[in-house]
C-alpha cells in the first residue's frame, strides 16, 4: 500500500471549501484518485475546516516527515517492550509487591478505559497532530517510549519556562553533570543507588561545607533541578549520571573555570570515600548559559528508514539535556564490528537493539527493574515557588501528565473495540497518526478501511458516499 510511505491530499473547492480529491506519494510521486467523495448539499460546511490541512513550507514539510517517523517508532519501540517485558516473570522481575506494575504497560494506548469511547482526535492548536484519546495509559517515563516522550516534552517545556522566568528575575542558568568510572562487573541498580538517594554519593556532594560555601559565594540558589540518564556500553557495562540544573544571580562568571575545578576536587574525593572513582575531566562538568549545550544531532525514523531521515542540528538548550535525556535516539553509534563505544547505548537505542541482540535483551530488563519506582525529575516544585511562580502544574505526576489531553479536542473518528485490538495486531497505531498528518480525515478513512477496520465512524465527514 502507497500509505507505507509519506503522502500528501491534493485539494480542490468544494462549496467554497477546501476538501481533499486526491493522495500523493511522495516516495514514487504518483497520485492516486480519492474513493471517497462528500456530498456537498448534505455535509456541514464547517466539517471542511476541520478536514483542511494548512500547506506547509520545504522546512515544516521536513519537520513533518521526521515526525511522522518518530510516532511509527515510538509505538513500535513500544510494541518492543511489551514483547520482552511480557516475557519475563513479572513477580520476580518486580519483587512480587509491584506486580500491578507491568501490566499498566501491557495495556497502554493497547485497551479501552471502561466505559469510555476510543477515539482518534485532533486539537484546532494543531490540526495535523492526530492522537488517541479513551485509552489506557501507563505513565512510564522509563520502559514506554510513548508516554516517555509525552511527558520529556511537558517537563522540557515546564522548565524552558522557569528558564525564562529566572532569567527576567535576573538569574543565570548552568548545568552541572555529574559521574563516575564503572565496570561491566557493576549492575545498574548498584550504580544508581550509589549516585542517588537519601545516603549516595549527590546527597554527601550536596552536604559538603565547601560546596555550599561555593555555591554561596557563586549566587548560586538552593532549588536545583535533576533528572538521570542511563547509557549502556558494551565494553564497560552501565554508564549512569546526573544533569543538574542551577542558577545564580551572578552575572559573567569570569571565574567559572575555577569553580569548576573545586567541585571536581570535591565531587572526586566523594567518589574516593564510596569506593569509587572517576578521571577528573569527565567526573563533573559545568556549562553555563542557556545557549547551544552541544552539537547534539538527533537521527529518527523507523528501522528500515532511519539511515534516510537526517534532522537539523536543534538549538539543544539546558531544558532539553536535563529533561529530554531520557528520550534520546541516536544513529551511528554502533561500530563495524558491531560492537557500542564511546558514551554507549541511549535506552531507546537499546530497546531497538534488544529484538536481535540477547546480552540488549537481558540489559534492558535489568534496566526496567532497576528503574522502577525512581524518580524521573526532581526540584520543579522548589524551584517554581522560588521564582513565585503557581506550582500546581510542576506537581503533577508523570502518570497524570501521561493521561491528559486538549480540552477543545475535535473528533476525527471513533474505533470499536475490534478496529483497536486489529490495529495493535497489526503494529499499525503509529502509522495511522502519520497517515493522518499527511493527508487529512481523507486518508486516514482510506488507510483504515485498507486494514480493514471497516466499523469506524467519521463524524466530520457527515455523509460520505462510496464511488
Amino acid at each position: 500500500m502507497y500509505f507505507n510511505h509519506s503522502t500528501e491530499v491534493q485539494e480542490m473547492q468544494v462549496g467554497g471549501s477546501v476538501v481533499s480529491t486526491e493522495v500523493v506519494d511522495f516516495l514514487t510521486g504518483e497520485i492516486h484518485d480519492n474513493p471517497c467523495k462528500v456530498n456537498e448539499n448534505t455535509c456541514d460546511i464547517n466539517a471542511y475546516d476541520v478536514k483542511h490541512l494548512p500547506p506547509l513550507s520545504s522546512d515544516e514539510r521536513k519537520q513533518l516527515e521526521i515526525s511522522k517517523q518518530l510516532k511509527i517508532l515510538r509505538f513500535a519501540l513500544q510494541n518492543q517492550s511489551v514483547d520482552i517485558l511480557s516475557h519475563c516473570n513479572v513477580g520476580k522481575l518486580y519483587n512480587d509487591k509491584n506486580k500491578e506494575f507491568s501490566p499498566r504497560l501491557f495495556n497502554c494506548l493497547r485497551k479501552p478505559i471502561p466505559q469510555s469511547s476510543t477515539t482518534l482526535s485532533t486539537s484546532p492548536a494543531n490540526l495535523r497532530n492526530l492522537f488517541y484519546t479513551g485509552l489506557q495509559v501507563c505513565g512510564s517515563v522509563w520502559i514506554c517510549p510513548v508516554c516517555m516522550s509525552k511527558i520529556t516534552e511537558r517537563r522540557r517545556r515546564q522548565l524552558s519556562h522557569l528558564v525564562n522566568v529566572a532569567k527576567e528575575q535576573g538569574y543565570s542558568p548552568m548545568l552541572l553533570t555529574l559521574t563516575f568510572r564503572h565496570n561491566k562487573g557493576q549492575s545498574l541498580s548498584f550504580l544508581w543507588n550509589k549516585l542517588t538517594g537519601e545516603k549516595s554519593m549527590y546527597s554527601a556532594f550536596s552536604r559538603e561545607f565547601t560546596v555550599k560555601r561555593l555555591f554561596k559565594e557563586h549566587g548560586i540558589i538552593k532549588p536545583k533541578v535533576r533528572t538521570t540518564e542511563v547509557l549502556y556500553n558494551d565494553v564497560s557495562g552501565w554508564h549512569i549520571h546526573l544533569h543538574i540544573m542551577l542558577m545564580t544571580n551572578k552575572q559573567g562568571l569570569s571565574k567559572i573555570r575555577s569553580l569548576e575545578y573545586a567541585l571536581r576536587q570535591k565531587w572526586c574525593a566523594v567518589l574516593s570515600r564510596y569506593g569509587l572513582s572517576g578521571i577528573p575531566k569527565y567526573a563533573l562538568n559545568l556549562k553555563v548559559g542557556n545557549e547551544l549545550i552541544s552539537n547534539y544531532i538527533a537521527k529518527y525514523g523507523t528501522r528500515e528508514h532511519l539511515k534516510q531521515i537526517v534532522e537539523d542540528n536543534p538549538k539543544w538548550t539546558i531544558a532539553h539535556e536535563v529533561m529530554k535525556a531520557t528520550s534520546k535516539y541516536k544513529r551511528g553509534i554502533v561500530g563495524k564490528d558491531g560492537k557500542v563505544h564511546k558514551t554507549g547505548l541511549p535506552i531507546l537505542n537499546l530497546l531497538d537493539l534488544a529484538s536481535t541482540n540477547e546480552e540488549y535483551k537481558r540489559a534492558y530488563i535489568e534496566y526496567a527493574q532497576a528503574s522502577y519506582g525512581r524518580r524521573s525529575v526532581a526540584g520543579l516544585p522548589a524551584l517554581a515557588r522560588f521564582l513565585d511562580v503557581p506550582k500546581e502544574d510542576y506537581e503533577k505526576k508523570d502518570e497524570t501528565i501521561a493521561k491528559e489531553f486538549k480540552q477543545d479536542k475535535i473528533v476525527m473518528a471513533l474505533l470499536t473495540g475490534n478496529d483497536l485490538r486489529r490495529l495493535v495486531k497489526l503494529g499499525k497505531r503509529g502509522h495511522v497518526l502519520a497517515v493522518y498528518a499527511s493527508g487529512g480525515v481523507m486518508s486516514l478513512k482510506l488507510f483504515l478501511d485498507s486494514l480493514g477496520c471497516d466499523d469506524v465512524t467519521y463524524p466530520v465527514l457527515m455523509n460520505i458516499e462510496e464511488d
